[in-house]
């Protein structure tokens, strides 16, 4: 019987998973203006079970930014680049921020 549930539940997680992949987001990424450079901006359209680094990847292709060490943040955080985009909160038409990695304080007093 356990293993019946057992099953039953993994045939539940397979189905979610499989329409997480059909459903698409688009994501607004904006890289902000630093010194000189302006700001740069661009829609992507992504899946649901996209990873951060493979958005990321694609903003910066787009925006023109290789070579550069950048990250995505939403609502002040960085984004962990191995989250899916569903399980960050992340819905259609969210906005993005393509910024350099924050410098950890752990040197201040």
């Amino acid at each position: 019987m356990l293993a019946s549930a057992m099953e039953q539940a993994a045939q539940m997680g397979q189905a979610w998973q499989e329409n997480l992949q059909s459903i698409e987001l688009k994501i607004r990424c904006v890289m902000p203006a630093r010194g000189r450079l302006p700001e740069k901006r661009c829609e992507l359209t992504v899946s649901a079970v996209a990873r951060v680094a493979e958005v990321l990847e694609m903003a910066v292709l787009e925006l023109s930014a290789e070579g550069q060490e950048l990250g995505l943040e939403f609502a002040g955080e960085p984004l962990p680049a191995v989250a899916q985009v569903h399980m960050l909160g992340l819905r259609d038409g969210d906005t993005v921020l393509v910024v350099p990695p924050r410098v950890a304080a752990a040197s201040s007093p």
